[in-house]
């Protein structure tokens, strides 16, 4: 189902396909039901698709403390609030090493 919302084709076999057979799901769905899927293709678009390397959206990330973009592998990354902070400006050493 996820990969009929991009394309209407097998990955693997690469047939078209124009819908998807599912199995009753007790208390949602009593009987099996066919999900119809429109013809898809994934498009390639060269001003979107085609980069030099593969984009990094952490690749100019700045110290939330100092501001700087120095010392990367010292960089900590927040899992909740996706800041970040190198390791001695939030106390937790001083060795830039």
């Amino acid at each position: 189902m996820e990969w009929a919302k991009v394309e209407s084709r097998c990955p693997m076999c690469k047939r078209r396909f124009t819908a998807i057979p599912r199995p009753p799901k007790e208390s949602v769905f009593a009987s099996g039901r066919l999900v119809n899927i429109p013809q898809r293709d994934q498009v390639y678009h060269l001003s979107v698709n085609a980069t030099s390397r593969p984009s990094d959206p952490y690749a100019e990330v700045r110290c939330s403390v100092c501001h700087g973009m120095t010392d990367e592998s010292l960089l900590l990354l927040c899992d909740l609030c996706d800041s970040t902070a190198h390791m001695y400006c939030v106390g937790l050493g001083d060795d830039r090493t």
